[in-house]
């Protein structure tokens, strides 16, 4: 993978482009440093109301699903049961 110019990539610029009545969920880990859960928050304000951030304390960048797998199991199933 080629990114052009790897400086100008921003998640919350993009969000602009999500369709307007897409549900979004975003995951965050609490120790992230390289997407922090400000970031999330302010994708998720970005969004409105159609957007959820869920923070997982202790979380880092990766394996959210284990730092509380019972919670990760909820969220993701509450929010696709909202989908529906």
């Amino acid at each position: 993978l080629v990114l052009g110019d790897v400086d100008r990539v921003s998640p919350l610029d993009a969000a602009a482009g999500i369709p307007p009545n897409t549900p979004v969920l975003l995951l965050a880990g609490g120790n992230d440093r390289l997407a922090t859960p400000a970031e999330a928050v302010a994708i998720g304000d970005r969004l409105g109301p159609r957007a959820k951030v869920v923070v997982f304390n202790g979380a880092g960048h990766l394996g959210l699903h284990r730092s509380d797998p019972a919670r990760y199991r909820e969220v993701g199933l509450r929010f696709v049961a909202a989908c529906e």
